[in-house]
């Protein structure tokens, strides 16, 4: 061959060497940018505070790392919390530690993405839109500087992702996509959906070429990087509590959120809104992604890209399917994260493509490019959508960590009881160490606690999300504006308003019959009565006083004029009719005479129904609307007997605050009671440290209510107990349980925080 016939093939391979450099200059340019607008971008989106519940429970993982107390929850996410716990060893406080962790991850989004569709797509312009549009998203810009673990979970999913298709033709980077899987999972569990697909295919590439070493390296990779984040989470936690808070994690989530336990067709109706509507903020926006996508598919099938379409279904189309067949809907916009690029994906790829192909016959270029600005517009159209709700949690502390700041600086913990619904779980046991709580279902008035009966003198607070009847309370919520509705959309929608009110008298009110539910206005709560409502009061004094504050359909008067009559049990204490003025009624009864509970009867002679007398729709009868109802002792009254123990029987351990332990079995002594009545229990079992369960048996006066186990159980149990079963007398409550755990004192059975013997609500 003469050096004249060789010079085309060296000139061609000069060529190709140089378009290779073009070409690997261009992606540097292009991940260096994507990098460095998405890590600007993802630090501005760290909130000023924790807000919602996995918030805190991450925060309490960087104190105290236990899975078996949701420290996180299961299965512990064990690398996340590890490096956010380097960052807040660093400095700074919890939220800022957890924050920044996720911004440094959520920093390579844009890298990553663009990396994936370029070796989905063959085409690095369009790789370049879908990354732009999938980092302005509005879900995952918000979540982004979230303190938790979604947005790094989608980084390290979309690195893994970018390595496995990469490892179709590199050795090196199939292995590197098997590691990333295994230390992945220590940040995400659902990193495995996103990369194990394209890696299983890489893999059945490699092994049809015969190089069983590299995938068995890859493998290995994969497995060493899983066990080196959950073998320490498992000795953290100690193996057999870590184990069994996966069963019992994975037992509740299979029989409360996923798909194949709600299958009504309004439970179906509301998973698909919020996994395919509510997850892009708008529905405008989400008809346009989805109209872009839709024409992205078009797009691949005309550019003959068959196969592109294949990679892009694997990649994400099994994230799409776990998200919305496992996760609970309420979180959609949350969990829909890693499956999101599917269609920002799609859509950016016809942005780029759709007017190339609309005008590849025009003269002039610039038609053919305008798919560029396209997409650039597109992507900041989000970003301004979802600006507001950024700035809102950037700028104000989340209303239930307003609250818990209010608790903290005016109660004090050594006289102060605190009440508070279920939802505030974490921030209690975050924060509210030093305080005695007590966890309520329903009404927040704690009435009597029979394990600790002296409770009811003491000073007691309610955390709550709305405000309680009787006082307004303090309320804290976002500042009302376009971001509080956007983040609604985009977030669990708790935690909007957080109310701390002192009970003073509620504790010894409970609400009996003639009475309509409890309603509010997000600053002050009222109940409608009829013509009659009773109510039962607890008489912790040989003195109290009731105060009223209540008031009348005003509308032409009608409420006007009407008599109102105020007994207890059956003696009248109070008279009046009603005026122009407000209805505040303070009346002082001697209950010297009285037993520890009594009824409260309050009659009018008028009743309106609103939509006969042509005010509005409500065809309810309407007597008086109550604003308050306070029952209190006299100052200087003198206390009625009581005492820690003057309900209590047999196997018990003394008070420890307000909760007590049993042994085996132990009794309860339950006062007198008319009609039917609630049991309610608050409670939590010994920690067994294995999967054996505890039954506990409930009987009154021998007769059995109910049994339960540690397993199945929550921490809260209600009945309702007919008159028949407890006669009207004075009832023997006995708790038996299977098994005991040894303590210093003696065997433990279970423990009780809260023991309400109260008048059913009629």
């Amino acid at each position: 061959m003469t050096g004249g016939e060789d010079a085309p093939r060296r000139m061609a391979l000069m060529e190709s060497r140089g378009i290779g450099r073009k070409r690997e200059k261009s992606d540097l340019y292009a991940v260096l940018g994507l990098t460095l607008v998405c890590a600007i971008t993802r630090f501005l989106t760290i909130p000023v505070s924790l807000w919602e519940w996995d918030d805190v429970l991450f925060a309490r993982a960087l104190h105290g790392f236990d899975v078996a107390l949701h420290q996180p929850q299961p299965p512990g996410f064990p690398l996340f919390v590890f490096i956010a716990r380097l960052v807040h060893g660093i400095g700074g406080a919890d939220c800022l530690a957890l924050g920044i962790t996720s911004a440094l991850f959520a920093s390579i989004l844009g890298a990553a993405l663009y990396c994936v569709y370029r070796e989905i797509f063959r085409d690095r312009a369009a790789a370049a839109a879908g990354a732009w549009l999938t980092m302005f998203a509005p879900a995952v810009l918000l979540y982004s500087g979230a303190p938790r673990s979604d947005a790094p979970g989608l980084a390290a999913g979309l690195l893994g992702l970018a390595l496995a298709l990469r490892g179709r033709e590199s050795r090196g980077a199939l292995i590197a996509a098997g590691a990333v899987l295994g230390l992945g999972m220590g940040i995400r569990i659902s990193v495995v959906a996103a990369v194990a697909p394209a890696l299983a295919v890489g893999m059945l590439i490699w092994l049809k070429r015969g190089r069983w070493k590299t995938v068995l390296a890859a493998g290995s990779s994969a497995a060493a990087g899983f066990l080196l984040c959950y073998i320490p989470a498992m000795l953290l936690t100690g193996v057999n509590r870590y184990l069994l808070a996966l069963r019992k994690h994975a037992h509740y989530i299979a029989t409360t959120d996923t798909i194949f336990v709600q299958t009504t067709s309004l439970q179906i109706k509301y998973r698909l809104e919020r996994f395919f509507v509510d997850i892009w903020g708008n529905g405008d926006i989400a008809i346009a992604i989805y109209i872009l996508a839709a024409a992205g598919v078009l797009c691949l099938v005309v550019d003959r890209k068959g196969k592109a379409l294949g990679w892009l279904t694997l990649s994400f189309l099994p994230c799409l399917i776990f998200a919305v067949s496992y996760n609970p809907p309420l979180g959609g916009p949350l969990y829909a994260l890693p499956f999101m690029p599917l269609f920002t994906g799609l859509a950016g790829y016809a942005l780029i493509n759709g007017p190339r192909r609309l005008f590849h016959t025009a003269r002039r270029t610039w038609p053919r490019l305008a798919g560029w600005p396209l997409a650039a517009v597109a992507g900041v159209a989000m970003a301004v959508w979802v600006f507001p709700v950024i700035e809102l949690r950037r700028r104000e502390v989340s209303p239930p960590m307003q609250a818990v700041n209010d608790v903290l600086k005016n109660q004090d913990p050594k006289t102060d009881t605190l009440l508070y619904e279920a939802l505030f779980l974490p921030y209690i046991r975050y924060a509210m160490a030093p305080f005695r709580v007590i966890i309520l279902s329903g009404s927040l008035t704690s009435g009597l606690n029979l394990i600790a009966p002296e409770e009811a003198q003491k000073c007691q607070i309610a955390l709550t999300t709305g405000p309680l009847l009787n006082t307004s309370g303090r309320l804290f919520q976002w500042t009302p504006g376009p971001g509080v509705e956007r983040l609604r959309r985009l977030s669990l929608g708790r935690y909007f308003k957080a109310v701390v009110t002192d009970l003073k008298g509620e504790r010894y009110v409970l609400w009996q019959s003639g009475w309509y539910d409890e309603e509010n206005d997000g600053r002050q709560a009222w109940r409608w009565m009829g013509k009659r409502g009773e109510v039962a009061l607890f008489v912790p004094a040989d003195s109290m006083t009731l105060h009223l504050r209540a008031d009348i359909v005003r509308q032409a008067g009608a409420g006007l004029g009407a008599t109102v009559v105020i007994r207890i049990d059956g003696r009248e204490i109070d008279r009046f009719t009603t005026s122009q003025e407000d209805i505040k009624r303070n009346v002082t009864v001697d209950t010297s005479a009285l037993a520890n509970r009594c009824i409260l009867s309050i009659e009018t002679d008028r009743a309106i129904i609103p939509k006969r007398a042509g005010f509005n729709e409500d065809t309810r009868e309407l007597g008086l609307q109550c604003f308050a109802l306070e029952w209190l002792p006299v100052p200087g009254a003198t206390p009625k007997r009581s005492g820690q123990d003057q309900f209590i029987g047999s196997g018990w351990y003394p008070a420890e605050e307000s909760r007590r332990w049993m042994k085996n079995e132990a009794t309860v002594f339950l006062p007198m009671m008319r009609g039917d009545v609630q049991l309610l229990m608050s409670f939590r079992f010994p920690s067994f440290n294995d999967d054996k369960s505890s039954v506990v048996t409930v009987e009154i006066n021998g007769q059995e209510v109910d049994s339960f186990t540690s397993a199945s159980a929550s921490s809260w149990a209600g009945y309702l107990i007919p008159a028949s079963v407890h006669g009207e007398k004075p009832a023997v409550l006995t708790l038996k349980t299977s098994r005991t755990l040894t303590g210093k004192d003696g065997p433990l059975g279970l423990c009780v925080s809260y023991l309400g013997w109260r008048p059913v609500p009629r």
